[in-house]
């Protein structure tokens, strides 16, 4: 069985697909203002960039607030305006890099970023035209308290799960715990 490198030093370019999906949280009441994100991504943990789409789950001035935005770091978020969420309504999310070698310059591509209410049946598709070429280094599935200069307060959400994880990586599509994304140092 071939690997597909090591997780101390992954390969270049490798990842051309992530995807998952997740139930909307029902965000408790907080004294203070908190926020919780959920999404998945190419890039993050040993690049400087992250290709990402996701939903935003916070606590605002005493009432829960959700919504979908994407994101090119180090660029700022964008919210998906107009994008349904409510708590209970599974998403669907995607982030797809296609290089168009006879379109587009050597070293640059295309992202796709898509998401899906699966419960309202609605989706966005968002595509970015990178113009330097990305490490595309790996598969990110996250739940996380953002970072504002400083790591936000974790919104209460109870229970949350991503599941349906899968990517695709040096042509090989999978799911989070294929055995070919274990890597020994």
């Amino acid at each position: 069985v071939a690997k597909l490198g090591s997780l101390s030093k992954p390969s270049l370019h490798a990842v051309t697909k992530v995807s998952g999906s997740w139930v909307v949280p029902t965000i408790q009441p907080a004294a203070v203002n908190t926020n919780c994100s959920i999404w998945v991504g190419i890039d993050g943990s040993g690049s400087s960039t992250v290709e990402q789409i996701g939903t935003e789950h916070d606590w605002l001035n005493g009432q829960q607030i959700h919504y979908a935005w994407w994101e090119m770091f180090p660029e700022g978020s964008n919210m998906i305006v107009g994008f349904p969420i409510a708590p209970g309504d599974n998403i669907s999310a995607s982030v797809t890099y296609v290089s168009l070698p006879s379109i587009l310059p050597a070293g640059t591509g295309l992202f796709i970023m898509m998401i899906t209410n699966d419960t309202k049946r609605v989706y966005s598709v968002i595509p970015y035209f990178s113009t330097v070429e990305l490490d595309r280094v790996c598969a990110e599935w996250i739940l996380e308290a953002p970072w504002l200069n400083t790591t936000l307060p974790l919104s209460n959400f109870g229970n949350a799960q991503i599941f349906n994880c899968s990517a695709v990586m040096t042509n090989i599509f999978g799911s989070i715990n294929n055995t070919l994304w274990v890597h020994e140092n």
